[in-house]
């Protein structure tokens, strides 16, 4: 039997091995480019959320009411081992609309490929999805589709989630979910969608509000040598209450005690609260209206009369941004794979006058994007 010798350039050593794939590496799936670890966090979320309706496709053809609460016990069990880091989401935007292209989201596909059910339990991005949620309430209700209405009150299970765990934002997630139950039960006969269907979200939205109302705030074991808030000198309590953007929680702050209640009542802070929300041509038609005997002027008075004119500015910790090189829309920390990144001719080209710039959009800019109902 003949001898084969081994080739050297066969052997195991020389063979190079596999490149390594980093998680912050942008790779190409299916729908765009992602990061590994997104694409892998993705597909984790996406087997656990089947295995969810799976559960609870159970849970409806079983009758007996211990096994089902059981079950809720374990989905939410399953939510708490759930990744908080959804980071690389992303939408890019057709050039032109979708009368030249052919092509458009819906909003049901908007709330998916962005990641609002993930969002909610980002405490930077809540405030932020409460808002488009308000706003969908109020003018998109009746007109969801059958995906978006699966999506939105998908969001909204998981919004009641975080805040019964954390126990923040209580009223907010409440005002929401009343205004829901009367646009349910308002023009039933304009809803698209079953009757039979409208009356199941209309019953999840009654449990909804039956578990927030049900939270108990239970006040934690205070020591007798402990520091507390009172102890504080009148400078570190100012400089708390001045991170409070929110007048009524200043407000309801200062309705604690005589003691805080005086350090609430500071004039330069009305001051600087009128001069960032409001502009200089709107104080100078209230403030001399204000005027006390000493020329003074009331700054409270004065923020009172032009938020119930103005309303308030409300301020967002991390929004949804647009970049005007490659039209994607993404969240501020999650970033995008841009064109101007990616291509590698971009850098080649003599690109001076081109500068890649992003916009960061509101609630109510980001819902103009998409076709109304």
């Amino acid at each position: 039997m003949p001898l084969v010798a081994k080739e050297s350039r066969c052997s195991s050593s020389s063979v190079p091995p596999p490149p390594a794939v980093s998680n912050s590496n942008w790779v190409r799936s299916g729908s765009g480019w992602e990061k590994f670890i997104a694409l892998r966090e993705n597909l984790n979320r996406h087997i656990k959320r089947l295995a969810r309706d799976r559960l609870s496709n159970i849970n409806n053809r079983n009758q007996e009411v211990e096994s089902s609460q059981d079950q809720n016990k374990e989905n939410e069990s399953n939510r708490k081992k759930k990744s908080i880091d959804h980071h690389s989401c992303y939408i890019f935007l057709p050039r032109g609309g979708a009368k030249k292209t052919g092509f458009y989201f819906t909003i049901g596909e908007v709330l998916n490929r962005l990641d609002f059910s993930g969002a909610v339990h980002d405490h930077r991005r809540f405030n932020y999805v409460c808002r488009i949620l308000e706003i969908i309430t109020e003018s998109w209700l009746f007109a969801l589709s059958g995906l978006a209405q699966k999506n939105f009150f998908f969001i909204l299970e998981e919004s009641v989630t975080v805040v019964s765990e954390t126990k923040l934002y209580v009223n907010r997630v409440k005002k929401i979910l009343q205004d829901i139950s009367k646009n349910l039960l308002k023009n039933p006969h304009f809803h698209v969608g079953s009757p039979k269907t409208w009356n199941k979200w209309l019953d999840l939205v009654k449990d909804w509000l039956q578990q927030l109302n049900t939270i108990d705030y239970t006040p934690t074991e205070i020591r007798v040598d402990s520091l507390q808030l009172m102890d504080l000198p009148p400078d570190c309590l100012n400089r708390i209450m001045s991170s409070l953007a929110n007048a009524k929680d200043i407000v309801n702050f200062g309705l604690t005690c005589k003691y805080i209640h005086e350090i609430s009542e500071y004039t330069l802070r009305w001051e600087k609260l009128c001069r960032f929300h409001f502009t200089q041509q709107q104080i100078t038609s209230i403030s001399p209206k204000f005027l006390d005997s000493d020329n003074k002027v009331n700054w409270k008075g004065v923020y009172s009369r032009l938020c119930h004119r103005h309303g308030n500015r409300e301020l967002y910790n991390n929004v949804l941004n647009l970049c005007n090189h490659c039209n994607c829309i993404y969240w501020t920390d999650g970033g995008h794979p841009c064109s101007a990144e990616i291509t590698p001719e971009f850098s080649t080209r003599q690109f001076s006058d081109v500068v890649v710039t992003q916009q960061n959009l509101t609630p109510e800019e980001f819902m103009k994007l998409w076709p109304t109902p």
